[in-house]
C-alpha cells in the first residue's frame, strides 16, 4: 500500500492556552456537550464504539446533530464489531450489547451520519493489524489521546488532550479525511502518524539527558527494553501494569522486567488499571529541551509496526510541567520479583513474540486495506 509523507512543519507546539487535559471521567460528558452545540462538523475516529451507556448517549447526540444539518462522520475500526466490552462478540454475555451496537450504527446511518469502517478483520486473521487512532473534531476543537467510546474505556485511567490550535485541528481533520478516502499517510510534525510515531519515540528517548518517563499498558517488549538499555538519560522510568490483561505480555514480563531492573530502569505502576500513553523527557531545569509525546500509540513494536497510530509532540514547558504533576501524582512501586525459571521461560517468549510481531509488521500490515466493508455482525436486518 503506497504511503505519502506530508511536509515537515515546525515541531514546536507552544500553545498551552490552546490545550488542556481531559480525563476519562470527564471526557464523555465534555464530548456530548460539544456535539450538542456543534454547528458545522463532528468527526470521530476510534477503534471501539460500543452500544452501551456511553456509546448510546453519544450516538443520540450525534443523531440530533445530524438532524440539525451538522456534518457527522465516523471512522470505526472493524474491531468494534468483534470485541465488545473487551469480550469477543460471540460470547453470550455481550449478545444484548452486540444487538444494541448493531441497532446504534443503523440509526446513525439512517439519520444521515457517514459511518466508515477501517481495517478488515478477515475472520480474525488480521485481528492484530488495527487502525488504532483516536481523533475527535467538533467544529474548531479537537481531542486526541487514548480514549475510545465505551463504558469500560471510560472506567480506565486515561486522558485526551483538548486542542483549539487551528493548525493542529486542521491537520487532524485532514488526516481523518484521507483515511476516510482510503489513503494511508505518515505525517511528521507536531501531529505525527504511522511510521513517524516510532522514529519520534526513539528520538525523544535517545536524546533525553536528565530523565525519560514512558507510560503505557502494552509497551513492555524486547524492543522497548533495548531502547531503554541504550538510553543515556540519568533517570529512566517505565509506568506499566503490575499484572497485564494480555496473556502474551504476562508470559514475557518476568524476563523483560528483570532486564530493565538490571539496567537501572525504575518500574512503577498506578493503583488502578490504566490506559494512559505518554513519553515525557527532560522535564526539569537541568535537562535538554522538554518534550511530551501523547496519543494513541502503546509504544511497543506491535503498535509501531502493525497499527495505524496518531500522536502529538508538545514542547511547552509550562504545559509539560502541569501534565507531569498530574501524571506522577500517585504512582506506586511496582514489585517485579521473579524466579530464574520464570526468567528463562520469559526469554524464549519475549524473543518469539518480538520475531512474530516484526514479521507481521513487515509482511502483513503494509498489505491490509485501509477500509473495509461494513462488518456482517453490524449490518441491520
Amino acid at each position: 500500500m503506497p504511503t505519502d509523507s506530508a511536509p515537515n512543519p515546525t515541531r514546536d507546539t507552544r500553545s498551552a492556552p490552546t490545550m488542556g487535559v481531559i480525563d476519562n471521567q470527564s471526557f464523555g460528558g465534555r464530548l456530548i456537550d460539544r456535539v450538542a452545540t456543534a454547528e458545522d462538523r463532528v468527526l470521530i475516529q476510534v477503534m471501539t464504539f460500543d452500544g452501551d451507556t456511553a456509546g448510546l448517549a453519544l450516538a443520540q447526540a450525534l443523531i440530533e446533530a445530524a438532524g440539525r444539518g451538522v456534518t457527522v462522520e465516523l471512522l470505526i475500526d472493524c474491531y468494534a464489531a468483534h470485541v465488545l466490552s473487551d469480550t469477543p462478540a460471540r460470547r453470550a454475555s455481550v449478545q444484548a450489547e452486540a444487538a444494541a451496537t448493531r441497532d446504534m450504527f443503523g440509526r446513525l446511518t439512517r439519520a444521515g451520519a457517514a459511518v466508515t469502517f477501517t481495517n478488515p478483520w478477515l475472520a480474525g486473521l488480521l485481528a492484530a493489524t488495527r487502525n488504532h487512532k483516536k481523533i475527535f473534531v467538533v467544529d474548531d476543537v479537537a481531542y486526541l489521546g487514548g480514549i475510545n467510546v465505551s463504558d469500560h474505556n471510560y472506567a480506565w485511567r486515561d486522558f485526551n488532550i483538548e486542542i483549539t490550535d487551528p493548525t493542529v485541528v486542521a491537520t487532524l481533520a485532514e488526516d481523518f479525511a484521507r483515511t476516510q478516502r482510503g489513503e494511508r499517510r505518515s505525517i511528521d510534525g507536531p501531529v505525527i502518524t504511522n511510521r513517524f510515531v516510532e522514529s519520534t519515540f526513539e528520538s525523544i528517548v535517545s536524546d533525553a539527558k536528565q530523565r525519560v518517563i514512558i507510560s503505557s499498558p502494552y509497551a513492555l517488549d524486547l524492543a522497548l527494553v533495548r531502547t531503554l538499555e541504550r538510553s543515556r538519560a540519568s533517570e529512566r522510568i517505565l509506568i506499566s501494569p503490575e499484572v497485564n490483561n494480555f496473556a502474551a505480555i504476562r508470559a514475557t514480563d518476568p524476563y523483560l522486567r528483570h532486564r530493565l531492573v538490571r539496567a537501572g530502569v525504575k518500574l512503577v505502576t498506578y493503583p488502578d488499571f490504566f490506559h494512559e500513553k505518554f513519553v515525557l523527557a527532560d522535564d526539569g531545569p537541568e535537562g535538554g529541551p522538554t518534550k511530551l509525546l501523547v496519543g494513541s500509540s502503546n509504544f511497543g513494536r506491535h503498535s509501531f509496526r502493525c497499527n495505524e497510530e496518531v500522536g502529538l509532540v508538545i514542547t511547552d514547558p509550562a504545559f509539560v510541567a502541569a501534565f507531569r504533576d498530574r501524571a506522577l501524582g500517585d504512582v506506586e512501586p511496582l514489585h517485579s520479583v521473579t524466579t530464574p525459571g520464570q526468567r528463562a521461560a520469559g526469554l524464549v517468549a519475549a524473543h518469539a513474540l518480538h520475531a512474530g510481531v516484526s514479521l507481521l509488521g513487515a509482511v502483513v500490515a503494509p498489505r491490509v486495506p485501509p477500509l473495509a466493508h461494513q462488518p456482517r455482525s453490524l449490518r441491520t436486518r
